[in-house]
């Protein structure tokens, strides 16, 4: 397959509706050497039961569904949700193997975060399996820190990441953890 030119691909904030039918779609071909682990299948009836009832409490205010499209084909996407006042969680990103490589991820990771970023959102953060350089190269590399190492039972090894949209706040953290030695 040829790969197309970036010009020709569109980016298009959607809904929810519109977009969670693309994602459980395209989903499992993006992930398709995943290897996590669905560990609800050993909840019992009930802790299911408490789980959608906690689910139907939280009220997310803000949630953003970004796709890339090259004409009427999905080929990529980014989606996330308001965690707080101050906070943006970026869920979950992908391009399709094919696509990948042109800066398609770039231009959605800075398109989600300017709309976080206008919306008044000071950190935007995200959880990635810490072998995955393809994610993490880049975030590192547009500003995001590493804010620290966790396990879980699902996923194994995660790094947490923030960004924030205040540099000065950005470089109080470097300040915080001896990076920098002077306050902005």
């Amino acid at each position: 397959m040829n790969k197309p030119s970036f010009d020709k691909l569109t980016f298009t904030f959607v809904t929810r509706e519109e977009f969670i039918p693309v994602f459980r779609e395209l989903r499992p071909t993006v992930f398709s050497e995943n290897n996590d682990v669905d560990y609800s299948t050993y909840w019992s009836e009930e802790e299911h039961t408490k789980f959608k009832d906690l689910q139907a409490m939280c009220k997310t205010e803000v949630r953003s569904y970004l796709l890339c499209k090259d004409g009427e084909k999905i080929i990529g996407w980014s989606f996330g949700f308001q965690k707080d006042a101050e906070e943006f969680y970026m869920v979950n990103s992908a391009v399709l193997p094919d696509y990948r490589n042109l800066g398609i991820y770039k231009h959605l990771l800075e398109l989600i975060i300017e709309k976080a970023r206008k919306e008044g959102f000071q950190i935007i953060s995200s959880t990635h399996h810490a072998s995955n350089n393809a994610i993490l190269i880049p975030k590192l590399k547009f500003g995001f820190k590493i804010m620290g190492m966790r396990l879980h039972p699902r996923f194994g090894t995660l790094l947490d990441l923030h960004y924030y949209t205040n540099e000065k706040v950005g470089k109080v953290l470097d300040y915080r953890t001896g990076y920098n030695k002077d306050l902005p």
